[in-house]
């Protein structure tokens, strides 16, 4: 079986889904938090000019906290529901969730604030800038920070792993929570 990926037909499929991503997803990159680590933007950007044929209104929705440290900018969501992949599947959680059906399904919470462990895994696979760092972000950009170690802050033990302030890896829940307080202090 041979499957073919660069094809002209693939390409025009992959532009036209690349269309209805952008379809209600603002085009404001440039002053996005998720500008230049944002996945749908690097994707769009490899594909080069992508015509915007759709010319209705879009859809705007309020910017929201889900909880002290998660922050939700529904209008820049795309529906991949990774966000409830990894509470439902990796932690068991089943916090957020997708609410409504058809081009009136959201993402967020039933009921007000999140219920879970605040372990921050679905702002680290959210593709674009829908849920972020609510206490860090419109602090910096991912370009401006520098690389560190990790430290476990359960033990007295460096954990010797490269960190990037930012979402390059996956620190510890615990981690990640105790530097949201710290920052508070």
């Amino acid at each position: 079986m041979v499957v073919t990926t660069d094809s002209e037909e693939v390409e025009k499929a992959q532009r036209s889904m690349g269309e209805f991503l952008l379809a209600n997803h603002p085009l404001d990159c440039p002053v996005c938090d998720r500008g230049g680590e944002c996945e749908l933007q690097e994707v769009i950007f490899d594909w080069g000019d992508v015509e915007e044929r759709f010319t209705e209104r879009k859809s705007p929705q309020p910017e929201k906290y889900l909880s002290p440290i998660i922050a939700n900018d529904p209008q820049r969501c795309i529906l991949c529901k990774r966000c409830t992949r990894v509470c439902d599947e990796w932690m068991g959680e089943d916090a957020i969730e997708a609410g409504n059906r058809g081009a009136n399904t959201v993402i967020g919470t039933y009921g007000g604030w999140l219920n879970c462990s605040q372990c921050g895994n679905c702002i680290e696979v959210c593709p674009t800038g829908t849920l972020l760092d609510g206490v860090y972000r419109h602090e910096t950009r991912t370009w401006e920070l520098d690389q560190i170690t990790s430290t476990d802050v359960r033990s007295d033990q460096d954990t010797d792993d490269p960190l990037y302030q930012g979402r390059q890896t996956d620190p510890c829940d615990l981690g990640r929570s105790g530097q949201v307080r710290c920052r508070k202090v």
